[in-house]
Formats: structure tokens, sequence, C-alpha cells
């Protein structure tokens, strides 16, 4: 799809957010386009997770949402000193893949995602208006060996902003996951780049924000929306970047000295038993909790193990 297309779609998602009703002849006039046209991006928009309602000649979009305001976040951010340049895209395969394409540290934003990814490569649903695809970029001056934990930082700052939103009933689990009462809200990709002395980074975010029930079922595992109701979206993404820019800076400086116990706190996993996935094996553990290198601490029979987040799954066993 080319540039023109998007900004078709954009623009034509953009009308249909302003009216509960739309003609389809308003949609042609305003975008100068044929009525066949109108109903090839409809169908497009469609697949992108909108839920299109065609009456006769009359358009109706059942699940509104409201789009990101680019110049409430730039506000926002600029007072609080994050300079960073926005890169916006109403639909990208991924904003991962995109702040791959540039060098200097940035935030990356989307509407839509074709092909997000998760942890292990699995598939990260980004349906049309209705998540988060974030993002963020950074240099640090130590080398990659000293990366561990940023996903544990990670999952702090997204804790932090989500209680700043007034919803304090999520919970994380080792090493990427945000829960909440009924299955996963948030996940966190980091991709590194980099040698012993320097390294690049790309923290991606993923939030279910308004994803249909109907989409939420055809996910394997169970997910949710985050419960914010005072908040709007943009309001929400500017105080999520401002919470991870803070504590990147904490861990530039301190790694998780003063991360770890904030973590603690959170883990829902903490003094259950556990099945460990490991080399294709289940094995039953006692989970203790991370140490100082975010890395999982946990008793088996054979004595305590320490696991790396590269090599293992977890899951908790069913009372």
């Amino acid at each position: 799809m080319d540039y023109r297309q998007y900004t078709l779609l954009d623009n034509l998602y953009n009308l249909l957010l302003d009216s509960s009703h739309t003609h389809i002849n308003t949609l042609s006039a305003k975008l100068q386009l044929n009525n066949e046209a109108i109903d090839k991006l409809l169908s497009v928009l469609s697949y992108m997770g909108l839920d299109i309602c065609r009456s006769a000649d009359i358009v109706q979009v059942k699940n509104k949402f409201d789009s990101i305001d680019l110049n409430l976040l730039t506000t926002t951010l600029s007072q609080a000193q994050i300079h960073k340049s926005i890169n916006y895209y109403f639909s990208t395969t991924s904003t991962n893949k995109k702040a791959k394409e540039a060098t200097n540290p940035a935030i990356y934003l989307s509407e839509h995602q074709s092909a997000g990814m998760g942890r292990k490569e699995k598939k990260w649903l980004t349906p049309l208006g209705q998540s988060i695809a974030l993002s963020i970029t950074h240099d640090f001056e130590f080398g990659l060996g000293q990366l561990s934990g940023l996903n544990i930082a990670t999952g702090v700052a997204i804790i932090n902003t989500a209680k700043k939103c007034g919803c304090s009933s999520l919970g994380l689990k080792w090493p990427n996951d945000v829960l909440g009462s009924q299955g996963k809200v948030a996940g966190i990709l980091i991709e590194a780049s980099g040698n012993n002395q320097s390294c690049h980074v790309i923290i991606g975010i993923g939030v279910n924000w308004s994803v249909t029930e109907s989409l939420l079922d055809t996910i394997e595992q169970d997910c949710m929306n985050i419960e914010i109701k005072s908040f709007s979206r943009t309001e929400f993404i500017a105080q999520l970047i401002i919470e991870v820019e803070t504590i990147i800076a904490e861990f530039a400086q301190n790694r998780l000295i003063n991360i770890q116990s904030n973590w603690q706190k959170h883990d829902l996993f903490i003094n259950q038993t556990i099945t460990v996935l490991q080399d294709n094996k289940h094995w039953q553990a006692k989970y203790i909790g991370i140490n100082q290198q975010g890395c999982l601490q946990v008793a088996t029979t054979q004595g305590m193990k320490t696991l790396t987040n590269g090599e293992v799954s977890i899951a908790l066993i069913p009372i």
C-alpha cells in the first residue's frame, strides 16, 4: 500500500470518527473519490479492525475511538522536557521495525500494526484505533552485557503509568507481561544492538486499550483491555512515555537497584508454584522473585536456579 492510499485511509477514518452517521456521497465529495473507491477503502478499514455498518447509503462506525492527538502529545512531552522526535503512522508493519530504520533516539507510534510482534516472535494484535503501539529508542553508554533487566524497568514504568491514570489493579508477570484480572493487558519487546561499550535499544510496548470482545476472543491467551476511565488514549500515551523516559534515566545510572523492589510489589507470582518450560521440557518450581539483573530465581528439589528471560516461559499451576 502506497503513501497516498494510507493518507486516504487516514482521512476517511477521521471523517467517520467525526460523525455518528455519514452518507457515502458526503465521504465521496470530501475525499474527491467515487463511491466505488470509497467502498474499497471501507473494506480495508473493516479488515484493519473498524466495525463498519453500511445501511443503504449510510455508513456508521460501531466501535468509535479517540485517535491520537499529536498536538497534545507534543505539547505534553515538551513540558516534561522530552524532545525526542515523534514518528506517527496511521498503519505500519510494526513500530519496532520502523525504529530499526533509524539510529537517532526517537518515539514511534501507530494507530494500526499489520505485523506486530511480541516475545518469541508471537503475533501481537493491533487493530485500528483500539490499542497502543509504541516504540521508544535510546542510546546507552554501556555495553549489551549490562542491559539485563531493562524489561523489568519497563514493566514498572507501565504500572506507574496505570496508577497515575487511575488504574491500580494491574500486576506483573516475569519477564515482560502486565496482567489484569482477566488476562494480559500489555506486553514488552526489547531489541538491542551494540557492543561491549555502548548499545542502541528499542523498547516496544503494546497495550490493549479498547479492543472489541470479538477480536480479544481470537487471541490464544486470555487478554483484556486496560481499565482507564478519566484519561484519553493520548494522555495515557504521554504519561507512559514520560514514565519510560524517567525509568530509562534511573536504569542508566543504577540499573535495577531502586527498581527491583517496585517490581516485587506487583509481581503476581511471588511464592507461587509454577510450571517452567525450558528446552521443550516442563518442570515445577517455587517462584522466589527476581535478582538485581532481572533474572528469575526459583526453588527446585535440586536447589535454587536462576533463569534468564530468553530461555524459558512460566505459568501458574491451577489450584
